[in-house]
Parts: structure tokens; sequence; C-alpha cells
């Protein structure tokens, strides 16, 4: 029998050989399947589930669950193919398929091929499940050109990569015009991924003929680097200098954060890569060229949260400040070594020597100077809140996607090291899976005279709220962050001081997507200064304060765990970092236009039954 699946013997032999050796216990578990497929579906918010019918294979007949989430490219579509043993909705994947709808490709997530057995590996997986993943990959990918999709893109991670790169390797004219493979590390992939010691079996595959993304994390760094040489055989890089192109072509290979890739990047006309050596892949990097940016209003919030964070920061300058008041500008330019200050926007945007400009006035003027930004061609930075209400955040968002220029948000927390040490704890596991979020915050009211002006923050015409809006979004925005969207909310807003005009108090439950809940408290009139939220866990909590930096808590089986991760001194400054990395092409800043504007509806939602509108 084993001489029937020698090296050179297809994969049909293969599997037939090996699916006797090990019995059913290895078998495709379609009851699985369907008990996902029920625990996901009636929570699908987002996307639509749709069932697609094998017509050849083994499974002939089945149908299995997939996700269709459309977007507005209307030309393009992605495929998307998930882990080991679990669902088309399932962590990465899950986020994925909607957030590539976000910014418009339309993504098919698909039910890959689950075993009856725990525990097993890929060269479990192999034999048995593999060729049907290959059938599934190839029936999502003529729905999706059915339905009028020129291009269909490979996305998949983990053990449905490397059951594309089986998949890719064993059909000649695969229906895919690129493949981006999530997390292919180790010798398993590629010229050497599959190997049996016990049947005598070492799987050499052929060529890989598509464009390809091959992202691995930083944590995957060694085992890339190992196996490297593998890699290029599978996409066939000819050796330096030759001139064979008949082989894939890379987009991009490189290291990065949490998966997030390198910054190599080459066009997929622009002919194969001409080396494949390891060190290449772990430490190209190209030359870094300084930012320089200009700054429209230079008040509080510049003084030490953000604006030293501009000329602190790697490959950062800050050629020139603006405010209204000229004074006060010359004056902030003084002492923070600026070389140029302005009275007048305009001299900002229209500064050749400017790259990037960042919006620290006021949120009622946040659109306006967003879209004079898109309008002169200016990449753009701008303060939180984004913008008065979810309106005007989409109209920025659009303005600066019609320029071409990009448009990030200064929701800082999600580059700061406290809350990644949050996201790390949740994404690692330490809680179980998330059930619930809590979040509750009491304040003091200000001392404040009668003829005192009113705080900006309290007064709805410039802030668009009052303090919850002012600063709760921060927490949203990291929820958001951590769990994906929100879709359903129910709250309740009120004035009880009559102090000022906006929301002093504010009750509110909601839902994620991903099924997650959360409720919250907020009392702006209380008698002590109290805020914290904590994410419960099937086995244990995690407490974090969204505004001081106190230690992160991990409460588990009777225990407590303290985290002490300080704010660094100008707390935007790892924000403004990954700004300046993607303008240089690296990595990718976490706080988009269309991520804040989610966060702009959940406060719009969340105040719809209170909220003022600001006169004109």
């Amino acid at each position: 029998m084993v001489a029937c699946c020698g090296i050179h013997s297809g994969a049909l032999a293969l599997v037939t050989c090996l699916v006797v050796l090990h019995g059913p216990a290895l078998a495709q578990d379609y009851a699985r399947e369907k008990r996902w497929a029920d625990e996901i579906t009636p929570a699908i918010v987002a996307g639509d589930p749709l069932y697609l019918e094998l017509t050849d294979g083994s499974g002939k007949g089945h149908k299995f669950l997939t996700i269709l989430t459309e977007g507005t490219n209307k030309t393009m579509a992605i495929v998307l193919a998930h882990g080991i043993g679990v669902h088309p909705d399932h962590s990465l994947i899950g986020v994925l398929r909607i957030r590539l709808a976000d910014i418009g490709y339309t993504t098919l997530s698909i039910q890959m091929p689950v075993s009856k057995s725990e525990g097993i590996t890929v060269r479990d997986y192999y034999p048995v499940l593999f060729p049907e993943a290959g059938d599934r990959l190839a029936t999502a990918a003529r729905y999706l050109q059915g339905k009028g999709y020129r291009s269909v893109v490979l996305v998949a991670h983990s053990m449905g990569s490397w059951m594309a790169n089986v998949y890719l390797i064993e059909t000649p004219n695969p229906p895919f015009a690129a493949w981006v493979a999530l997390g292919v590390t180790g010798r398993y992939w590629g010229a050497s991924l599959i190997s049996i010691p016990w049947l005598g079996i070492e799987w050499f595959p052929g060529k890989i003929r598509l464009p390809t993304l091959d992202i691995y994390g930083e944590n995957d760094l060694a085992a890339g680097v190992e196996a490297a040489p593998s890699r290029a055989r599978a996409g066939a890089y000819p050796p330096l200098g030759a001139g064979d192109d008949s082989g894939s072509r890379p987009l991009l290979r490189g290291s990065g954060r949490c998966g997030r890739a390198g910054d190599r990047r080459v066009h997929p006309q622009a002919g194969p890569l001409k080396s494949a050596r390891p060190h290449f892949i772990a430490h190209q990097r190209k030359a870094m060229k300084t930012v320089r940016w200009g700054m429209i209003g230079c008040g509080d919030v510049a003084e030490v949260k953000s604006g030293p964070g501009f000329y602190q920061a790697d490959h950062s300058s800050l050629v020139a400040v603006m405010r209204r008041n000229g004074a006060r500008a010359a004056d902030f330019a003084q002492r923070h070594g600026v070389a140029r200050w302005s009275d007048d926007a305009q001299a900002i945007l229209n500064a050749p020597d400017i790259d990037a400009v960042y919006i620290a006035t006021l949120t009622d003027s946040h659109c306006h100077y967003t879209l004079r930004c898109a309008q002169a061609g200016k990449p753009v930075y701008v303060e939180k809140p984004m913008a008065m209400n979810h309106g005007e955040a989409l109209e920025m968002i659009e303005a600066c996607r019609s320029a071409g220029v990009p448009l990030w948000v200064g929701y800082y927390r999600r580059a700061l090291p406290r809350f990644l040490k949050v996201k790390q704890l949740v994404e690692a596991g330490a809680i179980g899976a998330v059930r619930v979020v809590i979040s509750r915050q009491t304040a003091r009211l200000p001392n404040q005279c009668a003829d005192d002006p009113i705080p900006w923050r309290v007064n709805p015409a410039l802030s668009g709220g009052g303090f919850f809006f002012e600063a709760a979004c921060h927490t949203f925005d990291f929820l958001d962050y951590l769990f994906g969207p929100i879709v359903k909310i129910e709250a309740i807003a009120g004035n009880q001081a009559n102090a000022y005009k906006p929301e002093d108090v504010v009750v509110a439950a909601y839902r994620f997507q991903s099924g997650i809940h959360g409720s919250g408290t907020w009392c702006y009139t209380a008698d002590e200064d109290h805020e914290m939220n904590e994410i419960i866990g099937t086995t244990g909590r995690i407490q974090f304060s969204t505004s001081q930096p106190v230690p992160i808590r991990l409460l588990r089986g009777g225990s407590v765990e303290e985290f002490h991760v300080g704010d660094p001194p100008y707390v935007h400054q790892p924000m403004i970092q990954t700004i300046v990395n993607e303008l240089n092409g690296m990595g990718q800043c976490p706080s988009t236009g269309s991520t804040a504007a989610r966060t702009a509806w959940v406060m719009e939602e969340i105040l719809k039954g209170f909220r003022m509108v600001p006169p004109k």
C-alpha cells in the first residue's frame, strides 16, 4: 500500500491510502459544521449567510456555509479561508470579512472542512480534508465570478493557508488572481509542505503561479527565515541574475508585528524577486524619508499630548504651526522650536514643504479643515472626536477618498503600550472566550463661578456634546479595536444637575457584531472621580482604565496579577509613529477615518434621544 503512495503518486492515491490507515476517526465532520452554522448565523448582522453546493469530488452534493459581505467594488472580490477546526466568522477571518468590505471589497468567507477529532495536526488534516478544501475554494471563486467579479483574490489564514497552498500547487489554472497567505510559517510551506515519516512520504510540489502576498508576524520571524528557501522554490523565484519568468510574482514579503506585513513591495508586473536569500526577507529595509508636518490649531492638547510627538517620532518633523491668534501661534512655535507660524490655515495647506497636516482645533471645525486638506492633497491626521456627528464623519471620509489622501483620527489609545497589553491578553486567551464588557465612570462637577465662561467641552456648539461625548468615545473606539463593530445599542441619556446644557448621565447596553455584549454607566455629577472597564470571559476578567495609567488587573482562578505599563510622556507619539511608518510604506496606522466613523455612529446612537442640535 505504501508503494502506491510514493513521492510521485497523485493526491487521490495518497488520500486513499491514508484514509484506510486512519479509519473513520479523521473523517470530515459535516455535523460539526452544521452546529457551527446553527450557532453563528443568528448572530450575523453584517453580511448574509449563504450555502454553496459542491458539484464534484468526494463531497459532491454537500452544502457548506459561507458569509457574503458586499462592498462597493464591483470588479474584485475576496474569498476568505479560516484556520483549523473553526468557522467562517471566527477571530481574524471574522474581522477581515467586515473590514475589507468596509473599504470596498466584497468578501465571501467560507466554511472549510473540519475533522471529527480534536487536537490533530496538519499531517492528519492533509489526507482526509485537503481535497475537499480545494473543491470548496474553487466553488467559492466560481460563485463570485458568476456574480460578475472579474478578479477573485484568495486570503487564507493558518490551516486555511496550508489547504490553499496544496490546492494552488495541484491546480494548473486556479480561478484566483492572487493569493494572500497569513501565518504560514516553518517548513510546512511550498517545497516541503507535508512530511509523513511513518509512511516514508515527502511531498515535493511544483510551482505556485499566482502573485503572492506572504504575511507573517514578528514572533514567526525565525521560522520564516528558516523556511525562506522552500518558500522561494514553491514560488519559483529564479536565482540572482536568472531570467526565468515562469513562477509566481511576490507582491510583498517581509515581517511585521502581529501578522502585519513588512516593507518590501513589488508590483505584480515588475517581475519576479531576484533573490530568495533568507537575510533579504528578514532584514531588507528601504530608506525612510522624513515626514514634514504642519499643524492647524496649537492649543492645550498640542502642548504636551500631541505636539512634541511630531518632532520626537522617528523620521518626523514639525515645520509649521497655525492658530487664529497669531501671538499664541508664535509663542508655541518659539517654545517648541518650530521654524514657522501663521494665523492663516492656507499657509499650511499651500506650503510645498509640508507633507501632512495635523488638525488640533475644536471639534466644530474638524470637518471644515479636513475638507480643505483633502482639496489641497494633504494627508490628514485629525483630533478626536472625529466630527460633530456621524454625517460629518462620512463627509470627511468621502472627501479624502475622492482626493486620494489618507485620513487618520487621534484615537491614540490604539497604539499605546498599556492598551496593547490589554489587547494582547484578550487575544492570547488569558480570560477564555469574552462574554461581556462593563464600563463605569463617575466624576464630580468642576468648580465653576457663575460669571466664568462655559468650558468648551460642555458647549455643544463647539464640542458636539458634553463630557460623555468628548471623552467616552475613547473607550468605545478601543472596544471597537478589541472586538470589532458595535451593531445594536439601547441607551438613555439625561441632564440631572442642569449645570450645563448637554448630557451629564448616560446608561447604555450594546452588542458587538461578534456577539459579545456590553454595558456602561457614566455620571458626571457624582461624589468621586473614578473610571474603570472590565472584560469578563469564561475563565477570568481583565480590569483597565481608559483615562488613568493604573495597573491592568488580570483576575482568574482566585488570583490577581497586575501589569504596570506606563504611558509615554507624549501620548500621541506612538500613533504618530504608525502614521509616519505608513507614509513610508511600512505597516498601517490602526486609527482610520472608517474606524473612527464607527465610533461616531455609536456616540450618536447613544445620545440620539437627547442630543442637542448645535446652533447654526
